[in-house]
């Protein structure tokens, strides 16, 4: 991208969830606790020889928009839920 090779290039992703919305429990108050996450990180490692820091810093920044995992959390992106029973 942008004439930039890379020789590395690793994203990990890392969310924070409360269990308790995922089994459904109510917090203390009674109220429901939402099962996604309330906290998602990504961390980026990335390489490229004779490219400074701040270029691949400035890389990654402008193409994070362009991941369809961010933008979809981002957006708020729909989840259409398709159910198919089969016999046993």
């Amino acid at each position: 991208m942008q004439g930039i090779e890379l020789s590395r290039l690793q994203v990990t992703a890392v969310s924070r969830s409360d269990v308790r919305g995922m089994l459904p429990m109510p917090d203390v108050d009674g109220t429901r606790i939402p099962a996604g996450p309330f906290e998602i990180s990504l961390h980026v490692k990335i390489a490229a020889p004779g490219v400074s820091e701040e270029r691949l810093r400035q890389l990654v920044e402008a193409m994070h928009p362009c991941s369809p995992m961010a933008s979809a959390v981002e957006k708020g992106v729909p989840v259409a839920l398709t159910i198919e029973t089969v016999a046993a």
